[in-house]
């Protein structure tokens, strides 16, 4: 039966690794059967390789009769004529599932109407983790300003799905536990040889890295941490700031981080208030305890293995700030400089190719003026030579 496995994150749990991997492979999946297709959609600030964002696009968009949806779903059932599983990822589909409150019924209703089976992909982080992972991501890309606390009291009022136990429950109320394909996102748990996130997410199919895939082993998402972190929150009070075009600026703080001069740990601390983290991960144990025993038969109803140390709860020292703030503003003028000067160059030249073809037009528009007064003097020369010009000088000639 075709197969549609739909990986809907959540958001840093590795999905840009995932996604990145899948399209570097395409070749390697279409021999086992497999496509990771390219819609053809493109959203601003959405990555093309978020290949299942056409999903939550179900309404037609201005002018349009058929929204992205509809067509992407018609597109799939073409696919399924020649592959017999068929992969779509986006992290967006965790918050935008329950957001958009018919959703899930849509997405069951189409794949049913077209005999598709569906299965779901999702990765599972530690809670405590992941917020504070989510909410340095959302500094990086400029998406807010909040201090932590503000961010973790938004989530809250915002209803994010944090419990996942809940979650799960609601997915597999429609369309039950066996199309859930759950993973923890924790190098003990990852499955095959090489225990990593790609090998694991093979191995839902069956497949490991010897079966002709390749590993990318650049960082495509680095990170930016302690008080690089919060110049850019601050940095992202301005509007100017918040656009993606501007966020380029992320590599320059980036950049500086890594060659700092000073010597402390950059390695950052822990964003919770002191106590605060184990309060929070204890909020979830009951729902993550019983995820793990119902979705994973686990009796012992542990879902998260690491028992990672929690980075301490230190303030960043004012004179590192002001440090770093010295070193990232004179690195964003020394950039805006340099692409000043490479600007200026550019104009002179051009200046200079069109101060050339003006002279160029000038000569021509010379020529052509003379070409003109020649043809002119032909002419006359033509019409007096002609047999109705002889004629008229011999009648004058008569008279």
């Amino acid at each position: 039966m075709s197969t549609l496995y739909l990986h809907i994150g959540p958001p840093k749990t590795g999905t840009t690794t995932i996604q990145n991997f899948l399209s570097d492979n395409q070749k390697a999946l279409n021999a086992h059967g497999i496509c990771f297709p390219d819609p053809g959609y493109r959203y601003p600030g959405i990555d093309p390789h978020r290949t299942g964002h056409f999903l939550v696009r179900q309404r037609p968009a201005e002018g349009q009769k058929i929204s992205d949806f509809k067509k992407g779903m018609n597109k799939l059932q073409k696919l399924f004529e020649q592959y017999d599983s068929v992969i779509l990822s986006d992290e967006g589909i965790w918050k935008d599932s329950i957001r958009m409150t018919r959703f899930w019924p849509r997405i069951s209703k189409e794949l049913k109407d077209r005999k598709i089976d569906l299965k779901v992909i999702v990765y599972l982080r530690r809670q405590d983790l992941w917020v504070q992972s989510f909410w340095s991501q959302k500094i990086k890309v400029g998406k807010t300003s909040l201090s932590f606390q503000e961010f973790l009291q938004f989530l809250r009022e915002s209803s994010y799905p944090m419990d996942y136990c809940a979650y799960m429950d609601a997915l597999s109320g429609m369309f039950g536990k066996e199309a859930l394909i759950i993973r923890i996102m924790e190098k003990e748990q990852f499955r095959g040889p090489e225990h990593s996130l790609v090998s694991d997410f093979l191995d839902i199919f069956g497949l490991s890295l010897s079966d002709g895939f390749v590993e990318q082993q650049e960082l495509r998402n680095p990170k930016i941490s302690g008080t690089y972190l919060e110049i850019k929150r601050m940095l992202n009070m301005l509007p100017w700031f918040q656009s993606t075009r501007i966020n380029s600026f992320t590599g320059i703080i980036r950049q500086v981080q890594e060659l700092n001069p000073f010597q402390y740990d950059l390695k950052g601390h822990s964003f919770f208030a002191p106590g605060e983290q184990k309060q929070f991960r204890d909020s979830f144990t009951e729902s993550n305890s019983r995820l793990a025993r119902e979705y994973l038969g686990r009796e012992d109803g542990i879902l998260f293995l690491e028992n990672k140390d929690e980075l301490p709860v230190e303030p960043i020292k004012d004179r590192d700030l002001i440090n770093d703030t010295v070193l990232v503003c004179g690195t964003i003028l020394q950039s805006l400089k340099k692409r000043d000067t490479e600007q200026k160059q550019t104009i002179r030249a051009l200046s200079e190719k069109i101060d050339a073809l003006s002279r160029e037009v000038s000569t021509l528009s010379g020529e052509v003026k003379a070409l003109a007064q020649e043809n002119t003097r032909l002419k006359k020369s033509m019409e007096a030579n002609s047999f109705r010009g002889r004629l008229r000088r011999v009648k004058k000639h008569l008279t």
